[in-house]
């Protein structure tokens, strides 16, 4: 009873408001360098993609495909506050594209502080994605063509503690990248850890926020699972995320929490 009221609520007052910027998606299943996820069309609408690296060296792939129609530059997307947002920009170079967000997270508990992936998006090679270089390893797996190019987001060091509100939970904030993307083609999103660490992370994709009626279902789906965290596999993460940030809220607590917050 309680789970449909905190639902209800939430579904009330995010359809009067605006809501969660990230919607969640929650792998439910492990991800290889040769199985992908893929990131629905399109690219812009933000997402975040909650996994887990699962054995050591464990490298998770995300990929879209751009045709000739995803460049007309007619298309739009309406995000959570009714603007308007046409999705062909210009790049640097003057060339229609479009704008993909990438970024990392990781949960700031003590136990994956050095957790540190490293992210690597291929396709096409083109202004955005240079040749490589090799200056930067490729685990077994990752495939870069001699016509595609590869930007790789790294971090050498743990990022900055950031606290989510809407999960109440801490993440470790680290590197992100937005880029226009102008070729046709397939792209691909590897991730993986640099130093072969067992434990969860969120891949966040999309710039605008977008918070529809099915972007409402899939968060109602899958909010109480993260508050009380069921994304995370480490239980020593979740005392320590316990220590850091209190214990998981009551779900009375949740919905008087997000009504003050999607009131303002």
């Amino acid at each position: 009873m309680k789970r449909v009221l905190l639902m209800a609520s939430i579904f009330v007052l995010a359809a009067s408001s605006w809501a969660f910027a990230h919607i969640p998606n929650i792998l439910t299943h492990d991800t290889t360098a040769d199985y992908s996820v893929s990131i629905n069309a399109p690219i812009e609408k933000s997402v975040a993609y909650y996994a887990t690296f699962e054995f050591p060296g464990d490298v998770d792939t995300y990929g879209f495909t751009l045709a000739a129609s995803d460049f007309d530059p007619s298309l739009t997307l309406t995000d959570i506050k009714k603007v308007v947002n046409k999705l062909v920009v210009n790049a640097p170079n003057g060339m229609p594209g479009r704008l993909l967000h990438v970024g990392s997270l990781v949960p700031a508990c003590g136990v994956y502080a050095n957790m540190l992936p490293t992210v690597a998006i291929v396709g096409p090679m083109q202004d955005a994605l240079p040749a490589y270089d090799g200056s930067v390893a490729l685990p077994a797996g990752v495939n870069i063509a001699p016509h595609e190019g590869v930007l790789f987001l790294q971090n050498p060091t743990q990022g900055p503690i950031w606290y989510e509100k809407f999960t109440y939970k801490s993440y470790f904030n680290q590197k992100k990248a937005d880029i226009i993307i102008t070729e046709q083609g397939d792209y691909r999103i590897y991730i993986w850890d640099t130093n072969r660490n067992v434990g969860d992370y969120v891949l966040e994709t999309g710039p605008i926020e977008v918070f529809g009626f099915a972007e409402i279902m899939q968060t109602l789906f899958w909010v109480e699972h993260i508050v009380y965290d069921g994304e995370i596999s480490n239980c020593t993460c979740k005392n320590q995320l316990k220590a850091l940030d209190g214990a998981n809220p009551s779900v009375i607590k949740m919905i008087s929490d997000y009504t003050k917050m999607f009131s303002n």
